[in-house]
C-alpha cells in the first residue's frame, strides 16, 4: 500500500542447509527515521531472536536472516520460523511507522529464489 505497510508477518521461514534465507527492508518515507522491531519466532513460539533497527529516510537494505540479527551463520537450529516486522509509531509526532518487508527463500542448489511480501 502507499506508505508502506503497518505491520508484516512472514510465516514458514524455512532455516536449514537447503535454504538460505534473505530479509529486506525499505523505508519509504521521505522526511523522517523509522524504527522497526523485527522479532524471529521458533516453531514452538519462543523468541529465536530480537532486534530494533532504525533506517534513514528512503534507507533499504537485504541481508542473510543471521546477519540481520547478529548472528553466525548455522546459529538457528535448523527448523520453520516466523518472522514479525513491526515499524514503530514515531513518539515525539505521533505518526505511524510503515515500512516495506519481504523475505527471499533461496535455494541453495539452484539459487532460485521464492519471494515473500
Amino acid at each position: 500500500p502507499l506508505g508502506g505497510w503497518p505491520v508484516q508477518h512472514f510465516a514458514g521461514v524455512e532455516v536449514g542447509s537447503r535454504f538460505r534465507v534473505n530479509v529486506g527492508l525499505f523505508n519509504g518515507d521521505h522526511d523522517r527515521a523509522v524504527t522497526h522491531r523485527l522479532t524471529l519466532y521458533a516453531a514452538d513460539g519462543t523468541v529465536a531472536a530480537a532486534r530494533d533497527l532504525t533506517m534513514a529516510p528512503l534507507e533499504s537494505l537485504q541481508r542473510r536472516l543471521e546477519h540481520l540479527f547478529h548472528l553466525e551463520v548455522g546459529a538457528l537450529p535448523a527448523g520453520t520460523y516466523g518472522l514479525s516486522v513491526v515499524p514503530l509509531d514515531d513518539p515525539d509526532s505521533g505518526e505511524e511507522g510503515r515500512c516495506w518487508a519481504w523475505v527471499s527463500l533461496v535455494d541453495e542448489v539452484t539459487g532460485d529464489p521464492t519471494n515473500w511480501w
